[in-house]
């Protein structure tokens, strides 16, 4: 016996079926898988020199950008992690209010030049082999978490609940 799609609104007013076998394509742990393909396809089977080359001297190189990414999903999941051993915070609503499409629109815009957090700058410290295996690393605990608040979602939406 199936259970049919349930349509629901998840993050940022993107919505996704979400079916007994999990969430479908399309959701958030779709784009996060698709990236983590991407991100790894770009970067696997590179040359040293590829890797390193830079375009311009105030350009990053693949190898900076991949470590840069790999140090920026880490913090991020850190913050998530943190929010997630804290008491719910009243205020999240307010404070965070149009920060969302804000980023959904300036992100995908790089003809403007920005200048990284340090915490998250590359220092061209680590092999490409190392930064695969760090990005590994970063993203394994991100997907079980994702997929294991889908899956609460989804149970919830099938006892009748409000999520």
């Amino acid at each position: 016996m199936g259970v049919a799609p349930v349509p629901i609104q998840l993050v940022a007013g993107n919505s996704a079926l979400l079916t007994a076998e999990g969430v479908r394509e399309g959701s958030k742990t779709g784009l996060l898988r698709d990236s983590e393909t991407e991100f790894l396809s770009l970067t696997s089977g590179l040359s040293e020199s590829q890797c390193t080359y830079k375009p311009a001297p105030d350009r990053w190189s693949v190898g900076e950008t991949a470590e840069h990414i790999v140090l920026a999903e880490g913090l991020l999941f850190s913050k998530l992690q943190e929010a997630m051993a804290n008491p719910p915070n009243t205020d999240w609503e307010a404070k965070t209010a149009g920060k969302t499409e804000f980023i959904e629109r300036v992100m995908p815009d790089r003809s403007h030049k920005a200048q990284a957090p340090e915490p998250i700058q590359p220092h061209e410290k680590w092999t490409q082999a190392e930064t695969i295996a760090r990005y590994k690393e970063v993203r394994a605990p991100g997907r079980s978490l994702y997929a294991t608040i889908f899956r609460v979602i989804f149970i919830w939406i099938l006892a009748g609940l409000e999520p």
